[in-house]
């Protein structure tokens, strides 16, 4: 088994393709996961990647690992199953063309630096790093979990969260972007297809922010009290609510200013 890391900011998606058609051409089950925009290559030679769902609950019992992966926004056996993202197929597809890494042409050997003077978007995201996400999220869509003992009925109801999971992404790469209209539309889609209330808060939480930054505090208001309905007593919501309240109440359009 294989295991590697790279950063999307510091490559361009050219690059990171040909990382990943590199490690593909050795290890022909290279999978793709992601946390937030370090890409994580997961490979075998032989035989397909897969976790085993007892022994994944399990490993979540150590306390100092749960912890430390707490620590990384990965609390749960079921985020730390959402980081996955491409199997081998869909890498294969993904990085059909781009060249591979050789030490007759070691391409990353020379690349332009971009450390401390890389540019990014309002909210902090590169240009680089939003392309490539952009290519990896529109195929992850359809992929599903490579997860072993797990029901047929709780398969069912993962990769729904996978599936709304991804729209959720999608909206968030938009409105990171600097694409707030887009990133609202995503949102609502989500909202639209959810069946829980924690999904819906989720979506109607997203929706209330994307207001907020469009300048519609009105508007974000009424998503936020959604929310609530939704998730009572959500500590984000209400702090929300509280900024957005205040806004209104000194905006110049307000009742009696």
């Amino acid at each position: 088994m294989a295991f590697a890391s790279f950063r999307f900011h510091l490559l361009t998606v050219e690059e990171s393709l040909s990382v990943l058609r590199t490690v593909q051409d050795v290890f022909s089950e290279t999978t793709l996961w992601l946390w937030n925009t370090t890409g994580l290559i997961v490979a075998r030679k032989d035989a397909p990647v897969s976790v085993d769902l007892a022994a994944l609950l399990q490993a979540y019992k150590n306390p100092e690992l749960a912890s430390g992966l707490t620590r990384l926004e990965v609390p749960t056996p079921e985020e730390f199953l959402q980081l996955f993202t491409l199997g081998p197929s869909a890498v294969r597809d993904l990085t059909e063309g781009a060249p591979i890494i050789t030490d007759d042409h070691p391409s990353l050997e020379f690349h332009p630096p971009r450390h401390g003077k890389t540019f990014t978007t309002p909210r902090g995201i590169t240009p680089s790093s939003a392309a490539m996400l952009s290519e990896v999220l529109q195929r992850r869509a359809s992929a599903e979990p490579p997860v072993d003992g797990i029901s047929a009925e709780s398969r069912k109801t993962f990769q729904e969260a996978f599936r709304l999971r991804n729209i959720q992404l999608t909206g968030d790469l938009y409105f990171k972007r600097g694409l707030p209209a887009e990133a609202a539309e995503v949102f609502e889609r989500g909202l639209a297809e959810s069946t829980t209330s924690a999904d819906r808060a989720t979506f109607l939480f997203n929706l209330a922010v994307t207001a907020q930054e469009r300048g519609d505090q009105s508007g974000g208001l009424a998503f936020v009290e959604r929310c609530l309905v939704e998730a009572p007593g959500n500590r984000m919501a209400l702090e929300l609510r509280d900024r957005l309240q205040a806004q209104e109440t000194h905006s110049p359009e307000s009742p009696g200013k």
